[in-house]
C-alpha cells in the first residue's frame, strides 16, 4: 500500500509493481466528482475470476499525487465508477503500477520498514 495526498485528502492505494499503469477505483470517483464533470464516459472491461464485466468509467487526463515532498502527475489513468466487489481494492482509491514511480530516478521498497522510498524526480531532458 502507498499513502498519498491529492486535493487536500489523504488517500491509500495498492501498488502493483508488475503493472505498467494503474486504475483508480469508484472510491476515487466519488471523492473527486468535479474531475469528471467535463469528461465523457467510456466503456471499461474488467476481467476477474467470474469472467469479464463491463462498466462505465472515465479516462482521467491527469491527476497529481503528493508522496511526502514529491509530487507526481499520472496521465490517462482509467477510473472506475462502480465497486469491483473485491473488498480490499474497493476500500482503496486505486491500484497504481509503474507509472507511480516512473518519474523518479530510482525507488526502493523497504519491506522491513514498510516504506516506499523515492529518489529525486528525473529531468524532462533524460
Amino acid at each position: 500500500m502507498v499513502a498519498a495526498t491529492s486535493g487536500g485528502k489523504n488517500l491509500l492505494f495498492s501498488f502493483d509493481t508488475g503493472a505498467s499503469t494503474g486504475t483508480l477505483t469508484a472510491r476515487y470517483f466519488r471523492a473527486f466528482p468535479e474531475q469528471f464533470a467535463s469528461l465523457k464516459p467510456i466503456r471499461i472491461s474488467e476481467a476477474g475470476a467470474g469472467g469479464v464485466r463491463f462498466m462505465k468509467g472515465y479516462k482521467l487526463p491527469s491527476t497529481e499525487l503528493h508522496l511526502g515532498t514529491a509530487t507526481i502527475t499520472l496521465h490517462d489513468i482509467v477510473v472506475l465508477t462502480q465497486p469491483l466487489g473485491t473488498g480490499v481494492l474497493d476500500s482503496m482509491y486505486g491500484n497504481l503500477g509503474q507509472a507511480l514511480v516512473a518519474a523518479f530516478r530510482s525507488y526502493t521498497i523497504d519491506f522491513s520498514r514498510m516504506q516506499l522510498c523515492v529518489d529525486e524526480i528525473r529531468h524532462h531532458a533524460e
